[in-house]
């Protein structure tokens, strides 16, 4: 019998998550799960990053398009291997929404970060970006759920003028 594997305290299991161009890196704990892509219902007077909400478990998830968040153009679907991400975003007074779905181009892939696979690297001042990194040579960014949510909660909310 083999012995199993030893993760170090300093181990992070986190997905890898493609995004057209970028890559994201999101510890496995701040993803709720990956589904195939759902219909999603567009919503009128909104950025063209956010590209409406799904329904998921029974609740209305916003979907985005992360590519396009810096003032890009979302890409059309990716097709059969389009997935929705579906993170948690930590609950606070500016967050209605505790989900927030991620639009990737492909199966999010499981890998370990630790100290001797990533550095830290610049982010290009996007925003919702918690941190830049590099993971096994490539660059890679940690996206900001909570912020993202607290951004949505704003531009959903009618501003009462």
């Amino acid at each position: 019998m083999s012995e199993p594997a030893i993760i170090e305290q300093n181990d992070v299991r986190s997905l890898v998550i493609t995004v057209g161009e970028l890559r994201l890196v999101l510890p496995n704990t701040s993803v709720a799960e990956v589904i195939s892509l759902a219909p999603i219902a567009v919503q009128s007077d909104v950025p063209p990053w956010h590209l409406g909400r799904m329904s998921w478990r029974g609740q209305s998830v916003p979907v985005v398009a992360l590519e396009a968040i810096d003032g890009g153009t979302p890409a059309p679907d990716f097709g059969p291997r389009t997935r929705i991400v579906v993170c948690h975003a930590l609950a606070g007074e500016q967050v209605a929404d505790r989900y927030v779905g991620l639009r990737a181009s492909a199966m999010p892939r499981l890998v370990v970060v630790n100290r001797e696979n990533s550095a830290a690297a610049p982010t290009g001042d996007r925003p919702f970006v918690l941190a830049g990194m590099s993971l096994y040579g490539e660059s890679a960014l940690i996206p900001d759920i909570t912020a993202l949510a607290s951004e949505i909660a704003r531009i959903e909310t009618p501003s009462g003028d």
